[in-house]
């Protein structure tokens, strides 16, 4: 069995040396057979070192995946990401060998600054319609990844959890049900998806006694609220994280994906070429 480990490695370039060592990637890339694209219906299309690596960010990607140290050690790489420091990005320093803002990378990098930070446990998402969702993961970017087969969950629904606990059933249709929720879970969902509703079944009337049933007013004031909480964050969502690549952005469009969940499958596709027969002296697409 195979384990996963987070590498994290902080690299300063000076401003001056951002040519250089965009250079020499490009150096590497062509080096390792380049890449080719093919688009539907189009001629194959080698993708020239300047279009592949235009930025900091580009070339320190594209040295650390033709770095053959590890691959030779048995350790494949299978994710990758590389992108300014938290306090780099605040200050507007932009790592181009022009020196010029990059207008792709001002938008998104307070609200994902923090996808990476390890803290695992238990995530809870709160959808826009009102649902919940729980999951296990290292990071806020591998609980997005790992909901996306549910949807497109944004990186400030994420929260995570102190506690989780949950206690499930099994009926005599063999069907798994939720039986009950532990108290400190439940505050937790109640607090963090649901307190504008319950506040108001903490008003007084509202709940009925014990044994008791609700009111009829009390049922018209329950299902106001209810319906106030799915609909309260439908028309204020935030803008996703946009990926991080045009093919990345392009995958997110199509399928409708999270940011950094396409940037996944990119680094995971490209990875997979890279370590295919295509990519042995060849340029894989």
């Amino acid at each position: 069995m195979r384990k996963k480990f987070k590498l994290e490695i902080e690299v300063e370039v000076g401003e001056s040396d951002v040519a250089k060592l965009i250079d020499s990637a490009r150096s590497c890339y062509e080096r390792n057979g380049g890449a080719t694209e093919h688009p539907e219906g189009e001629s194959p299309r080698d993708i020239p070192p300047e279009e592949a690596i235009q930025s900091a960010e580009d070339a320190l990607l594209e040295l650390v995946l033709a770095n053959p140290l590890l691959e030779s050690a048995g350790a494949d790489v299978v994710g990758l990401s590389c992108s300014l420091s938290e306090c780099d990005a605040e200050n507007g320093a932009v790592l181009e060998p022009n020196f010029d803002p990059a207008p792709e990378s001002q938008s998104d990098d307070d609200q994902d600054s923090d996808l990476d930070e390890f803290q695992p446990g238990a995530y809870l998402c709160r959808w826009p319609n009102g649902e919940f969702s729980v999951v296990l993961a290292e990071t806020k970017r591998d609980a997005l990844v790992a909901l996306d087969e549910w949807g497109a969950a944004h990186p400030s629904s994420l929260t995570p959890m102190e506690t989780c606990m949950l206690d499930f059933g099994l009926t005599d249709l063999g069907e798994i049900e939720l039986r009950q929720i532990g108290e400190a879970t439940a505050d937790i969902i109640w607090e963090t998806c649901y307190p504008e509703l319950r506040e108001v079944l903490l008003q007084d009337g509202v709940l009925p006694g014990d044994g008791g049933e609700y009111s009829e007013e009390a049922k018209e004031i329950v299902r106001a609220a209810v319906e106030h909480e799915r609909q309260r964050l439908w028309d204020n969502q935030p803008d996703g994280p946009s990926a991080e690549t045009e093919i990345g952005r392009e995958l997110q469009q199509q399928l409708g994906a999270a940011g950094p969940v396409a940037d996944l499958y990119v680094e995971d596709i490209a990875r997979r070429l890279l370590g295919s027969k295509l990519g042995e002296g060849g340029k894989p697409n």
